[in-house]
């Protein structure tokens, strides 16, 4: 049923059908067919392939000029939602509430000029569950930024629903109402910390980013193996250069001690420059859960 609907709907469509035509157009016989067509119909609206108007009339989203995306709003204030024909611009007047990661349906149209343009017809989904950010208090008002620059939105915090945060606090947010403007209200759900504490700008920036902070048991046991000195016996085809003077220009709280330099006079008066990269595939065994792990982490 999918593929003759398919081939229907994508291949020379020229007018809205509702359930009875189609019904006739592909030689339907009984009531069991009819309610497999309505459950079709309804897998295709909601993998966004058709869409359906006020008429009950059936037809490809591109019929109606619509298309959903990802929007994107950049630092100028205007946004591009990423489709399969390609990203289309967007205003910010436009929006209709809609922020950066959202999944959005857009009507597509052609400016003055001959551009494709495109207007937030409905959210499909919000990009966020939570919000990450300073709690801040001004004018009798708390509220919170996101510290993700590109989510331009302000998070409104009814004092009942602080969780005793105190101002300048990094916080966890949800959001229970979105409105049009950019706004929202929403409750401290998790306090991070201070927003002075070391390493809270990156830790607010991780969460607010999905990156996972908690590791597997299994990833967790894997490296109880790996061990904290190395046995030179281990390795009768690699140089030894521990007495050498080796050093990495990270601070004391680094957490990817990666690489290394040393630099040695010689007896001619050059340098000798050392440059030296970790073997991290030599604790990390290809197919390992911290393998795993480490590839569901990357980020570059």
């Amino acid at each position: 049923m999918k593929e003759k609907l398919l081939e229907l709907f994508l291949n020379n469509f020229n007018k809205p059908l509702d359930i009875d035509e189609l019904f006739d157009l592909l030689c339907l016989e009984d009531a069991k067919d009819f309610t497999i067509l309505a459950k079709t119909l309804n897998e295709l609206e909601d993998e966004f392939i058709i869409i359906h108007n006020h008429k009950g009339e059936f037809a490809p989203m591109s019929y109606f000029n619509l298309s959903v995306g990802v929007l994107d709003v950049k630092d100028g204030g205007f946004g591009f939602v990423d489709t399969i024909d390609g990203g289309v611009f967007v205003k910010s007047t436009n929006f209709k509430g809609a922020i950066t990661y959202d999944t959005v349906m857009i009507k597509v149209f052609t400016d003055e000029l001959g551009r494709k343009e495109g207007i937030v017809e409905r959210i499909i989904k919000r990009g966020n569950e939570f919000f990450y950010g300073e709690l801040l208090f001004y004018k009798g008002k708390y509220f919170v930024y996101s510290v993700d620059s590109k989510i331009k939105l302000t998070i409104f915090i009814n004092k009942n629903d602080l969780a005793k945060a105190r101002p300048h606090q990094m916080v966890k947010v949800k959001v229970n109402k979105y409105f049009p403007n950019h706004t929202a209200d929403g409750e401290v759900v998790e306090i991070l910390g201070n927003n002075s504490d070391a390493g809270m700008d990156i830790t607010a920036l991780v969460l607010s980013a999905g990156i996972k902070t908690v590791f597997p048991e299994e990833v967790l046991l894997e490296l109880t193996d790996i061990p904290d000195e190395i046995n030179k016996s281990n390795y009768p085809n690699r140089r030894d250069l521990t007495n050498n003077q080796i050093i990495t220009i990270d601070g004391a709280d680094a957490k990817d001690l990666d690489d290394a330099i040393s630099v040695k006079k010689l007896d001619n008066g050059n340098y000798l420059l050392g440059v030296y990269i970790a073997d991290v595939s030599n604790y990390v065994k290809e197919g390992t859960f911290l393998d795993l792990e480490a590839f569901e982490r990357g980020t570059s």
